[in-house]
């Protein structure tokens, strides 16, 4: 068992610094060719070709509780000075447990992109890459640390329920491309990824309930139920004897270079430029929306004798004599506790070969939703806008929203990129994209953690990331960008005539006969007659 808690240990604290492929600031940055992780349909200035083990490479954490300033207490070591561990005297249980949630997650995944390219071929934008991922995931209930923090020695319960651990790692082989519709108005996108299991371990507590003093006697009483399943090329079970009895000892590695599952994957998303109803609604010029769902899929692992194993417990209920007393010293980090856990309940462990062949949580793909809306400057190289990023982990789903924009002051050579993130209910997480020449770039949306000095460790953050990649620049769209979230140029405001402005050249050819003194000679000769009458009449008089 200990085998387990290691593998889980060092998915969650060595990567302790790691999860999305790519940073929701590089989603602002049109010249970013790993947005297309964010969204499909959202495609890079120009191709590129990058550079191996270098073209994408992703670390990334989040958490609602498992930040350090949780655990580390300045000014409550034995001197009054020092930092110490909340398990320290000094350090009281409700001093604590008062900032401990409920339910406490802790996410993480790692991507390391070892072959990738991209290109333009008509109006079509396709990419291919080839990597490495790893998930890990915790979820710990409340009761675990007031247990681990009080131990058990007072007429209380704990209830263990619902924790759990789980990793997993596979290789993946994806293939994107996206077309624009609507002359240009609509781009759409889709990626496919065939997915290569390497391993995956899910522990899971369904139920695990301490009762002490019940009736105001020393009698403890233990509920258990839990599960456990690992796939990975050479695992099997070890068991020992103990009365007569085989029972679950640990799990060995024998490990071979094969998979140990196949799964497929999709990503699907759209980009609309809202420009379309310009001629209706002018104000939406430059505007443009996104939305997409990224890794929706699964892996099928191998249940083969020496791929799988799956060990479950029987619901057990044990009773114990009160005087055995179970407490942790600030000495003990917590590898020491989950071990300790172990070794001081072994009498009541009882996990036992067989139990349901289905995955357990957290075995599968993590699912994104993500929602965006831009607005490009119209004479200006620049755009803002605000992304929101659903987050469909197996123990928590959260929403995490971003502000962000870009600006290009150099055409081709650079383009900067800012984000600031509501994380869990608050703002206070800056990011930064920096891309030179389509060439480098590094990006992170959480830049200024706060830092304890004794340390020099971040100690209040509940998401950490960065991620950096080279690649070569190949050629963009021959027809110029298309469509997408944040254009390069500013789009052009249109003048379409309107139809009253189509009467005026109708008109003017039918009044200008009139304007036209056509009438001239014929009147002269009405005007002679009348003259001629009184001179005609003046003679007569005359005779």
């Amino acid at each position: 068992m200990k085998k387990i808690y290691i593998l889980t240990s060092v998915l969650l604290c060595t990567f302790a610094s790691v999860m999305a492929q790519t940073t929701n600031t590089e989603y602002f940055v049109s010249s970013s060719y790993t947005r297309t992780n964010l969204n499909p349909a959202l495609r890079p200035a120009n191709g590129y070709v990058g550079f191996p083990g270098l073209t994408n490479f992703s670390l990334d954490y989040r958490t609602n509780t498992f930040n350090l300033e949780n655990f580390l207490f300045p000014g409550k070591g034995d001197d009054g000075k020092k930092t110490a561990t909340f398990l320290h005297p000094n350090v009281t249980s409700a001093e604590f447990l008062k900032n401990i949630a409920d339910a406490n997650f802790l996410a993480l995944d790692i991507n390391e992109t070892i072959l990738g390219f991209g290109f333009y071929a008509g109006d079509m934008f396709w990419n291919f890459d080839l990597s490495a991922r790893v998930f890990g995931e915790a979820n710990v209930p409340y009761d675990f640390f007031a247990f681990v923090k009080k131990g058990l020695q007072s007429n209380q319960a704990f209830d263990f329920k619902d924790l759990s651990l789980s990793a997993t790692a596979f290789a993946q082989a994806a293939v994107g491309a996206s077309l624009p519709l609507l002359d240009d108005k609509l781009m759409v996108g889709a990626k496919v990824k065939v997915l290569a299991g390497v391993a995956a371990a899910s522990f899971n507590i369904d139920r695990l309930r301490f009762d002490l003093g019940e009736g105001g006697t020393n009698v403890w009483k233990l509920q258990t139920q839990a599960s456990l399943q690992v796939h990975a090329p050479g695992v099997k079970a070890v068991y020992k004897n103990e009365d007569g009895k085989e029972v679950f000892d640990d799990i060995d590695f024998d490990f071979k270079p094969a998979p140990s599952g196949w799964g497929l994957g999709v990503d699907l998303g759209g980009v609309f430029d809202l420009g379309y109803f310009a001629d209706s609604y002018e104000f939406l010029e430059n505007f443009s929306v996104s939305a997409a769902v990224t890794d929706i899929g699964f892996i099928s692992w191998n249940k083969g004798a020496d791929n799988f194993v799956s060990l479950v417990s029987d619901p057990t209920e044990v009773t114990l004599l009160g005087d055995k007393v179970i407490e942790f010293s600030d000495e003990e980090s917590l590898d020491d506790i989950f071990n300790g856990l172990e070794d001081k309940l072994k009498d009541v462990k009882n996990l036992k070969n067989g139990g349901d062949s289905k995955a357990l949580k957290g075995m599968g793909l993590r699912s994104k939703m993500n929602i965006g809306i831009d607005y490009a400057f119209p004479s200006f190289p620049a755009n803002v806008g605000i992304l929101s990023t659903t987050h469909f982990n197996p123990s928590k789903t959260f929403t995490e929203l971003t502000l962000g924009g870009s600006i290009r002051p150099i055409k081709k050579g650079l383009e900067l990129g800012a984000s600031y993130s509501l994380v869990y209910g608050d703002f206070q997480k800056f990011g930064v994209s920096l891309h030179l020449g389509n060439f480098f770039f590094v990006s992170s949306d959480y830049l200024l953690p706060k830092v304890n000095s004794s340390i020099w460790q971040p100690v209040s953050v509940k998401g950490l990331n960065v991620q950096l990649g080279i690649a070569i620049p190949l050629s963009g769209s021959k027809k110029g960008r298309s469509i997408d979230a944040t254009p390069i140029t500013p789009k052009p405001k249109k003048e379409k005539p309107k139809k009253e402005d189509e009467v005026p050249p109708v008109e003017i050819p039918v009044e200008a006969p009139i304007e036209t003194p056509v009438e001239e000679p014929v009147e002269t000769p009405v005007i002679n007659v009348l003259i001629d009458e009184p001179v005609t009449t003046t003679t007569t008089i005359q005779y």
